[in-house]
This record gives structure tokens, C-alpha cells and sequence, in this order.
């Protein structure tokens, strides 16, 4: 397993932004609920099928899919935020 702190969330809720341990910037999509900005999370690198990743302080668990790995921090938050970076 790996883990994973969220720096940030689409407006929609859908999608995630994540950073794993070696500074790697990820985008995700959620299925359910969306772990808040900030929280830390254990799961899997990588799959594109939903997969559990586990909050580190509370153990809730969210269902969480990679749709884009080692992406440029600020693509990826242009990405979450069309409207904001045009």
C-alpha cells in the first residue's frame, strides 16, 4: 500500500487531486463520498478500477479510481478548476 495526502477537489466533488510519498501529483475520481483536502490516505498505486484507500487518522475507507498519474501540479489543479485558471 501507499499513501496519499489530498491537496485538492474539484467544485463538482468528483475528482481529487492527490500526492503520494515521493511528491508525485495524481488525479483521481471518487465514487460516494470525497475525502476532504488535507486528509491522508493508504491505498493502492495506480488502478483505474474504484479501490478502497483507507483514512490514516479516522479509517474511513473511500472508493477511489486513478485517471491520471505523475501530472504536473499545476495541470492538475487547472484541470480541477477550468474556470478559475482560464
Amino acid at each position: 500500500m501507499h499513501r496519499f495526502r489530498v491537496y485538492e477537489a474539484c467544485t463538482n466533488g468528483l475528482e481529487i487531486a492527490l500526492v503520494d510519498e515521493a511528491g508525485r501529483c495524481h488525479v483521481a475520481r471518487t465514487a460516494g463520498l470525497t475525502p476532504p483536502i488535507g486528509t491522508e490516505l493508504d491505498g493502492p498505486l495506480g488502478s483505474r478500477e474504484l479501490e478502497r484507500f483507507k483514512c490514516m487518522n479516522t479509517g474511513q475507507l473511500f472508493r477511489v479510481a486513478f485517471v491520471a498519474r505523475d501530472c504536473d501540479r499545476q495541470a492538475t489543479i487547472e484541470r480541477l478548476h477550468p474556470d478559475i485558471t482560464r
